[in-house]
């Protein structure tokens, strides 16, 4: 469990502790109520941070499997272009050197990540755009060799 939903459940325990000692009957029903509303909602975001890690790390395992296809793909062509036994002209290096840091660019981007899972919608689309445009880079380089 993170620092942060500790201390929010101990803070909550502690102030609703408080206000049921120094009040009425009534104001102690309404006390423990929202004593009991506040753990509700911590733990509503516990599991909602948790469903957030697990898809994460599916997520993450998936674009990985995709980057390494790429690479795989990468040193096929940069393979075959070597066993053609002429030199690769600078324009194909160029475009190889580019789709290589297209795929180190989107790695890091991956491995980067602090997760912030507030804002993983937005990394997730921006994650998807920089795969689809890796990709049809990469396809677009093998039609066009």
């Amino acid at each position: 469990m993170s620092k942060f939903v500790k201390f929010f459940s101990v803070s909550a325990m502690i102030v609703g502790g408080l206000i049921f000692v120094s009040c009425s009957e009534h104001d102690r029903e309404k006390a423990a109520n929202e004593a009991e509303q506040v753990k509700q909602d911590v733990k509503v975001e516990v599991d909602s941070i948790q469903r957030a890690k697990e898809e994460w790390e599916a997520y993450k395992a998936n674009i990985n499997a995709k980057i390494a296809e790429n690479k795989v793909k990468i040193q096929e062509i940069k393979d075959k272009m070597a066993g053609d036994g002429r030199p690769m002209d600078k324009l194909r290096q160029g475009r190889i050197d580019a789709l290589q840091k297209k795929i180190n660019d989107l790695q890091a981007k991956l491995d980067n990540w602090n997760s912030d899972y507030s804002k993983w919608e937005e990394f997730k689309a921006d994650v998807d755009k920089s795969v689809e445009d890796m990709e049809k880079s990469v396809k677009d380089f093998l039609d066009n060799k």
